[in-house]
């Protein structure tokens, strides 16, 4: 087979075609220009109507990023200096639509829990593809945990058929976590882009969620538990136990400590940061988010002490 003759930025480069056609990577880019070319579009029988120019595939974008993911797509590994140099050649593989390469590249990781003896992957939920959960319960309340599993994930064309347990991690300040003091009860709030791209990773197992969308405002709202979380709250270390503290302390004064005074419904408000979370279901019709680490803040004062001076 010919190869292709690609120039990116510039430079030229000589390329095996079976190179550009693997499963995952292809079609892509090139392929579709290539096909445009050859192909009339209103001939549905495909018929070549010409042939191709010496040399039809050009792209004015980086050719050091490309020549990277080149390195990648002959099967080699790609040295990844940092997560802004991972972020530039992400949106180079989704520009190229190299899909299978993108999964090589998303940050992730992944343990064995000894509690569970199940392998666990931790990534981003901007990085999860929907066709890649499984929401292995029928909606039963029998069996171990009255029914419910924890939702499982295997990466696109790099996982086969193993499937793990999936640990999201969310990065981003559009996160409160609200804890109702008077009723003891917690719950996620998400708004903004963020709310959008969790309500749809969620939609592909569940249904138990509340989702409202106004003029391009969006708010999600989900159950959650955090008994076994720990993390960092106003800059100090959390331990197990952390929330009923939190709660007690604001019931402080309260009528023998079953309610407020004049407010059956005191919200404390913990923006969220940075946190992770494993999705429990039991079929479509229930959830809990099971909060396990994060990073957060009560009020604007101690997250300014936070801040770095330049």
């Amino acid at each position: 087979m010919e190869p292709f003759h690609i120039t990116v930025g510039g430079k030229k480069f000589k390329i095996p075609k079976e190179i550009l056609t693997q499963k995952g990577n292809y079609p892509n880019y090139f392929s579709i220009i290539y096909h445009s070319l050859l192909i009339d579009p209103f001939v549905s029988n495909d018929l070549f109507i010409r042939p191709p120019p010496l040399n039809p595939y050009q792209s004015h974008r980086s050719s050091s990023l490309f020549g990277e993911l080149l390195h990648g797509l002959y099967g080699n590994e790609i040295e990844i200096r940092n997560e802004a140099h991972r972020k530039d050649l992400l949106k180079e593989c989704r520009y190229y639509q190299f899909f299978a390469l993108e999964q090589r590249l998303i940050n992730f990781q992944i343990y064995q829990n000894p509690f569970t003896r199940r392998e666990e992957i931790v990534i981003n939920y901007k990085n999860v593809k929907g066709s890649g959960l499984l929401n292995e319960t029928n909606g039963s309340m029998d069996g171990p945990n009255n029914g419910f599993s924890f939702v499982k994930y295997s990466r696109p064309y790099v996982d086969g058929n193993t499937f793990r347990d999936l640990i999201i991690q969310i990065d981003s300040a559009d996160v409160d976590l609200m804890v109702n003091v008077s009723l003891m009860f917690t719950s996620l709030l998400v708004i903004g882009e963020t709310a959008l791209t969790l309500k749809n990773l969620l939609s592909k197992v569940t249904d138990d969620y509340i989702y409202e969308s106004d003029g391009g405002a969006h708010k999600l709202n989900v159950l959650i538990r955090m008994a076994d979380s720990v993390g960092k709250l106003n800059g100090l270390a959390m331990e197990a136990g952390w929330l009923d503290t939190l709660i007690k302390i604001n019931r402080e004064g309260t009528e023998d400590g079953a309610g407020i005074p004049g407010d059956d419904n005191k919200i404390v408000v913990v923006k969220l940061l940075k946190s992770q979370w494993m999705i429990s279901v039991q079929g479509r019709k229930k959830i809990w988010m099971d909060g396990l680490k994060f990073e957060g803040f009560l009020d604007t004062t101690h997250f300014n002490q936070s801040r770095c001076l330049l």
